[in-house]
């Protein structure tokens, strides 16, 4: 018998705050209907190389995966997940601080090239520049609309503060059911599965796809801490 699903925080077309142009939230749907499947309900989703994250926070917000991990390699991604997750408010404080411009995405970029940055710091920058560049490339992006901003698109296209602020105060109210991680994605995937029911589990598919198999994550730890040293100080500007 499939496990009850846990009362939704919210069921929102898009859930994730960050742009990731073809990434994992459209297999949500299929993920949900291979975990009903599978008797895997009570079982947490986990994503190994999140990026935005859509998927796991899809099935979290629909009441569809009790917790949901989320994990990234990557030093300025994680930074943003631990901050949305873990220190919120002042995450929001610098979304409603910093006013979508050329001039401010200077800032924000110059900040995520800093060495010096506070996790925080680096987290929002790196949000920054995914909500305002082309594609919601981070690295070596151009912003929307040019510097000159004579594009069809402005900076603000993708930028919308009060969606965004939404989205990120969903996250915040569901942060006792979130890990926030920093490892290598195998490393991280090894982890996640130890003790789970099964070393090798052939799931049901529905029919969409060859036969696969996995291992179901049940998992009741706290939230971790972050996997690199660095104090969680103000950032730089909000």
């Amino acid at each position: 018998m499939t496990a009850s699903r846990a009362m939704p925080v919210s069921a929102p077309r898009f859930a994730s705050p960050l742009r990731y142009p073809g990434g994992k939230a459209p297999m949500a749907g299929l993920l949900r209907e291979i975990r009903e499947l599978n008797d895997l309900g009570s079982y947490a989703v986990a994503e190994p190389f999140a990026g935005g994250a859509g998927a796991a926070l899809s099935l979290l917000l629909s009441g569809d995966a009790p917790r949901i991990g989320i994990n990234d390699l990557d030093p300025a991604i994680h930074d943003f997940w631990r901050s949305a997750v873990y220190d919120s408010e002042a995450l929001l404080a610098c979304l409603d601080a910093s006013p979508v411009s050329v001039a401010e995405w200077r800032r924000w970029r110059g900040i995520a090239r800093a060495a010096d940055a506070s996790p925080l710091a680096r987290g929002f920058a790196a949000f920054y520049l995914n909500r305002s560049n082309r594609s919601g490339i981070i690295k070596n992006g151009s912003v929307i609309g040019g510097l000159g901003q004579g594009g069809r698109w402005k900076i603000g296209a993708r930028f919308n503060k009060r969606t965004l602020r939404a989205r990120l105060e969903r996250i915040a109210r569901a942060r006792d059911r979130i890990r926030v991680s920093n490892s290598d994605g195998l490393e991280f995937i090894r982890g996640s599965t130890h003790g789970a029911r099964s070393s090798s589990s052939t799931l049901r598919t529905t029919g969409r796809g060859g036969p696969c198999t996995s291992t179901g994550w049940r998992s009741s730890t706290t939230p971790t801490s972050p996997t690199r040293s660095g104090a969680w100080t103000a950032p730089l500007g909000c």
